[in-house]
């Protein structure tokens, strides 16, 4: 969902500056990126088990207000900033085009490992939810990718499907890409800024825009 169908970076930012203003926090990219960081770092752990997904929204703003010596709630600054970020509904460039030219040729679901009470509200001020099926949010299962157990949830939900007629198109290429190469479906690395691969996880097929895809298909080895 984020940074693939929703623009999380355009929502984080906005949803960010207004919430240092509420509280008096100068919005400079030096704040606004110490939080990104901070907050990269946490989902990080997250995403492979370390931590649970209470603690990062504990963490990453007790850590944010440590590290800058502001007088200020961290508390207060996390529900208000989730509260901001539920109105952000930015659509990622391409997607609604895609998501046209795709409903009437697959079955779609939209997995996230974002939270529900900011995840839902996006996605319908979006207009986007009537092409889903499902809606999968690890916090509503208990699972989160890239964990085998959020995949076979999906997998259970949209059953009956042949594994190798799925494929998840995703931006970040442990969470999306290793978890769909581990549980054995196609993955589609949506890469935009076109960032080099520096990892051993290497996608089915690699797009720097959805027109790409479209023009692309069917792809080699992909069922039509």
């Amino acid at each position: 969902m984020d940074n693939t169908i929703l623009d999380y970076d355009a929502a984080a930012r906005s949803a960010l500056t207004s919430t240092y203003g509420e509280f008096g926090i100068p919005a400079t990219d030096e704040y606004i990126d110490l939080y990104k960081t901070i907050n990269r770092k946490y989902w990080e752990e997250f995403e492979s088990g370390e931590i649970d997904i209470q603690t990062l929204k504990q963490k990453r703003f007790e850590t944010f207000v440590a590290s800058t010596g502001l007088e200020v709630n961290p508390d207060d600054l996390n529900n208000f900033y989730l509260d901001k970020l539920s109105e952000q509904a930015q659509i990622m460039s391409g997607a609604r085009d895609f998501l046209d030219w795709a409903r009437s040729r697959f079955r779609l679901a939209v997995v996230t490992n974002g939270f529900p009470e900011v995840q839902r509200p996006r996605i319908l001020k979006a207009g986007l939810l009537g092409y889903f099926e499902e809606l999968i949010i690890s916090e509503e299962i208990g699972s989160s990718k890239p964990r085998a157990e959020f995949f076979q949830f999906l997998y259970n939900r949209i059953h009956p499907v042949a594994k190798n007629a799925l494929m998840i198109i995703g931006d970040n290429l442990y969470s999306d890409i290793k978890g769909g190469l581990d549980f054995g479906i196609q993955t589609c690395w949506y890469n935009p800024a076109m960032q080099g691969n520096h990892s051993d996880v290497e996608p089915h097929i690699e797009i720097s825009s959805f027109s790409q895809l479209i023009s692309r298909w069917p792809v080699t080895g992909y069922p039509k």
